[in-house]
């Protein structure tokens, strides 16, 4: 925290201490935490819209849980409305896709098929207005050129999501393109030796 603080005497920077939380991996005592005046989290912490959790099963279930509980109850809305099968397809590409998507690329835990299957049968609900489908889930998720409908694979979504850490774990000279023009601000040696 005196590192905080000093850095941001020189950069301006303020943190509220009093909104900040605190969540640590290793125990502490009560004297420790009577030192700082912020909110200490004993299991877990939300970043972002991601529960953070010291159990990995708790992470699955503290975050996919209530997105798919959320999905069951606007599907359920959704199959009453008269909206042509395209829009319902076009409802799980700009409504259920990206938010699936940002929990696909900031939570690197693997998913099981269990997990697949039952947003598979959600989406099968929802295209088809809860009637029996009349076209198999191969030919629904085909692109355009091989199909007609090119609904989104959620599963390949999801593998593409945890393979785009993985290069970077594999490869650590590869800088992000965003984060190129801070660290060229920071440490401009350390790009050009990084770039060699």
């Amino acid at each position: 925290m005196r590192e905080i603080v000093r850095i941001g005497g020189v950069s301006g920077l303020h943190i509220n201490w009093m909104k900040s939380e605190l969540f640590l991996l290793t125990a502490v005592t009560k004297q420790v935490q009577s030192e700082f005046p912020m909110a200490w989290c004993e299991d877990s912490t939300s970043y972002l819209g991601i529960v953070i959790h010291r159990d990995k099963e708790q992470i699955l279930q503290l975050n996919y849980g209530p997105a798919i509980a959320k999905l069951t109850t606007q599907i359920e809305r959704w199959i009453r409305l008269p909206i042509s099968m395209a829009g319902r397809i076009a409802i799980i590409k700009m409504v259920v896709l990206p938010r699936f998507l940002y929990l696909f690329s900031n939570i690197p835990i693997p998913l099981t098929n269990a997990f697949f299957s039952t947003l598979r049968g959600l989406l099968t609900r929802l295209i088809w207005a809860g009637k029996r489908p009349r076209v198999n889930w191969r030919t629904m998720v085909l692109p355009y050129e091989r199909g007609i409908y090119a609904v989104p694979h959620f599963h390949l979504y999801y593998l593409v999501a945890q393979c785009h850490y993985a290069y970077h774990w594999y490869h650590p000279s590869k800088r992000l393109p965003y984060a190129n023009p801070e660290i060229d601000l920071v440490a401009p040696d350390h790009c050009e030796q990084s770039c060699h």
